[in-house]
């Protein structure tokens, strides 16, 4: 069994494999500005799946996640069902946020990508900003900030700020490994 990488904030070619995204043990944070940028939201929503293929050379590595929109929680039941609502998710008709891997940084800090939400796709930038390996299983953490604008969800200009960031602590498997 390989030892553990170091704490590192960009993913080795030592690590190279699929990997599967465990939806049970990784947690998605966001955070947003609202009351006209005096107050903060903190919520969650939950990865419906995910997957990584880290290649040689790391800049080929693809990845790909599917979050569940209907399930956005800012412990306050008014707020996330107007959340939802066709107003601004409208997650009847868009029950999902994708994301996928355009391009990685040749030293995999950064991944340049598209998140398709609201029904409309916009480039993000996710940054990696720590990956730990212990044997087939990969911790990851990276954080990206989303333009809720690029996606339409424009209701509550002022109110609701315009920028979401999205904390990632990620557990994955190295798929084909027992």
């Amino acid at each position: 069994m390989p030892a553990p990488a170091p704490n590192s904030t960009t993913i080795q070619e030592s690590t190279a494999g699929r990997y599967w995204i465990d939806p049970d043990h990784t947690t998605i944070t966001v955070a947003a500005r609202h009351m006209f940028g005096l107050g903060r939201v903190d919520g969650t929503v939950a990865l419906r799946a995910g997957e990584v293929v880290i290649t040689e050379p790391i800049s080929a590595t693809r990845l790909q996640a599917r979050l569940d929109a209907t399930t956005f929680d800012t412990r306050n039941r008014s707020r996330d069902r107007s959340l939802r609502s066709a107003r601004y998710l409208d997650t009847e008709a868009h029950p999902e946020i994708c994301f996928h891997a355009d391009a990685i940084a040749d030293d995999g800090s950064v991944v340049a990508g598209t998140v398709i939400a609201h029904g409309a796709a916009a480039a993000a930038q996710l940054r990696v900003e720590q990956v730990e390996q212990f044997g087939n299983v990969l911790m990851v953490r990276a954080k990206a900030r989303i333009d809720r604008y690029a996606h339409g969800v424009t209701a509550g200009r002022g109110i609701a700020g315009r920028w979401i960031t999205v904390r990632i602590d990620a557990t994955c498997y190295r798929m084909g490994d027992d």
